[in-house]
């Protein structure tokens, strides 16, 4: 009932129960119903008011840190104003003797750990538990919280089938002028590793909201399967025969880059609830796929989910790239053909023009010796040679000045 802390600074000494009754006279405590790596939980009673409440009581060693203790308190108070139907609600909080304790709503009933483990869980009753999740995530985000350790342990279902989240002990708050302050253990990495969304592994203090909707989406994707998304994972529909409908909820929250996510929780359960009522998604973003998926997957007009290795943009550029390189061939070839018949004209007509200047030449020089056998032939009159007018023959393409 408590998160994993990862690279913490050692096994510190749980809270015995003989010793507890001693610094919380006020409560009385029934049993211990779960316990983690910063405490455990404990099912009380009080007597004054005849509630039954869940007692969190953090290591004793956590409270030998002034700095921690003095975040917990101010965290613990920015979570008793979450008033939810589907949060936990954090009754009081306090550090009693070298404990740090919250005292919080208890919910009689199971975890979705303890029903998915039962085989119980069909995908009908993920529809009926992922819009609740998703409207306590939405509140709590509005609110400034991220819950930070989102996974089955934390998901409660009382004995009507109401959701509520639990745990809210290593979330993040917004503290004004984009501060946040975390209740951490110093040197430690908080979360579930199995649920933590990438950037929370890479850069745990580089995370937002967008890492809670990751989480949500390891929870979904495992309450259809059965199994965790890990490696190169199929699309739900291709292992437990889910309706293929919800490959594109789960896909998208499963992305790598939470740029490409669901940005919200409200609209990752606007479209759960689509599911839910027989409504066919959008398509996921282009460019969009499973984060270890290595696919796309998209809805077709038949609610059946095909693979697309290859996009139509990239289809189509492809398409005209091959085009554009045939028309340059094809072009580079008529250019040269219509050069090549221009030369060849070209040539033709010269050779007929010297054929023709050459036939003149031979006419005029016949016509002189005549002239040189007449009376002032020779020392006679002179007769002016008659000039040989260029013939020059129109050429394809030229144009004829008068």
């Amino acid at each position: 009932m408590g998160p994993t802390v990862a690279g913490g600074a050692g096994v510190v000494a749980e809270p015995v129960e003989g010793e507890l009754a001693g610094v919380f006279p006020q409560f009385q405590i029934l049993e211990l119903i779960g316990s983690g790596g910063m405490g455990r939980v404990y099912k009380v009673m009080q007597p004054g008011l005849g509630r039954v409440a869940a007692l969190k009581v953090l290591m004793p060693e956590l409270a030998k840190d002034p700095s921690f203790v003095e975040r917990f308190t101010r965290e613990g108070r920015a979570l008793a104003r979450l008033q939810h139907p589907n949060i936990v609600s954090v009754f009081d909080i306090g550090e009693t003797r070298g404990y740090c304790w919250l005292l919080m709503e208890y919910v009689d009933g199971v975890n979705l750990r303890q029903v998915m483990q039962s085989g119980s869980l069909s995908p009908k009753d993920a529809l009926q538990i992922i819009p609740g999740v998703c409207a306590a995530l939405e509140y709590a985000h509005g609110q400034g919280v991220l819950h930070r350790d989102i996974k089955p342990e934390n998901i409660l279902l009382d004995g009507a089938g109401r959701v509520k989240i639990a745990d809210f002990g290593v979330a993040k708050l917004s503290e004004g002028e984009g501060r946040r302050v975390t209740l951490t253990v110093s040197g430690s990495s908080l979360g579930t590793p199995a649920y933590m969304a990438p950037e929370q592994i890479e850069r745990p203090q580089d995370v937002d909201h967008r890492a809670d909707i990751y989480s949500l989406g390891v929870v979904f994707y495992e309450m259809l399967t059965g199994e965790l998304p890990l490696g190169r994972f199929p699309a739900p529909s291709e292992t437990k025969g889910v309706d293929p409908r919800f490959d594109n909820v789960v896909f998208r929250t499963l992305e790598k880059q939470r740029e490409r996510r669901y940005q919200t929780a409200g609209e990752m359960k606007t479209q759960v609830e689509q599911v839910k009522v027989g409504e066919v998604p959008p398509p996921m973003p282009s460019g969009s796929g499973a984060a270890g998926s290595g696919r796309v997957g998209e809805v077709s007009d038949g609610g059946r989910v095909r693979e697309e290795r290859v996009s139509q943009k990239a289809v189509w550029g492809m398409v005209c790239t091959v085009a554009g390189v045939v028309l340059l061939v094809a072009g580079t070839f008529v250019t040269r053909r219509v050069t090549l018949d221009e030369s060849r004209s070209r040539m033709m007509y010269s050779e007929v023009a010297e054929q023709q200047r050459a036939m003149m030449e031979a006419a005029m020089e016949q016509q002189r010796e005549m002239m040189r056998g007449m009376p002032g032939g020779a020392g006679g009159v002179l007769v002016p040679p008659v000039p040989v007018p260029e013939v020059r023959p129109a050429v394809p393409g030229e144009t004829k000045n008068n």
